[in-house]
């Protein structure tokens, strides 16, 4: 039976496809299960936006587009169609969880010794499309995953709700609700090993 979770007001049933906003995504995008999880936590904390826009801290770059994306190179007359930003935020989703896995020691596929629970890897990729790769790596968090302690990677998600402003670390509510969801999510995979 397919595992649901409830986040950011969704009850998602992972291993279906999804439909989002008129959306159907999953085996045609190329995706399912985890990766069909993380798409609809990254979609429903990023929201959609068809044209590039200015970070909301530094008020320009990193200029952002779609579900989050980002560009240095912005351009600003593109309007960019849902299909065309499901692509998008599909072939990154891929690509992201691939170094996720190889920072928490797993291989694609799952090498099946100790295979990550979706909901668990749903919520690292989540977190990873948010911070960056690099800093999700050289984590605390991705370090007790590693060394196979879930339940206290998820609870240092909390940890990751603050942005450098002025040089000084300034915690923003959105991302304390943020990793609030996603930590719930990661604790649920993690519980139910």
């Amino acid at each position: 039976m397919p595992a649901s979770v409830t986040a950011i007001g969704h009850t998602i049933r992972t291993g279906f496809h999804m439909a989002v906003k008129g959306r159907t995504i999953g085996a045609a995008g190329g995706i399912g299960g985890a990766l069909l999880l993380a798409f609809y936590l990254i979609t429903g904390f990023e929201g959609r936006v068809d044209h590039v826009y200015p970070d909301p801290v530094t008020h320009g770059a990193p200029w952002t587009y779609c579900d989050g994306e980002t560009t240095d190179k912005p351009d600003f007359s593109k309007k960019y169609a849902p299909a065309e930003c499901d692509a998008i935020t599909i072939a990154r989703i891929k690509a992201l969880d691939g170094l996720v896995m190889s920072c928490v020691g797993h291989t694609l596929p799952d090498n099946g010794s100790h295979p990550l629970p979706a909901k668990v890897r749903a919520s690292f990729d989540s977190l990873a499309w948010n911070i960056g790769g690099h800093a999700f790596c050289i984590s605390t968090l991705a370090k007790f995953a590693k060394a196979g302690d879930l339940l206290a990677a998820c609870n240092q998600m909390s940890r990751w709700d603050k942005v450098a402003v002025g040089g000084e670390m300034r915690q923003i509510p959105g991302l304390t609700f943020r990793r609030g969801e996603e930590q719930k999510v990661c604790l649920e995979g993690a519980r139910s090993q």
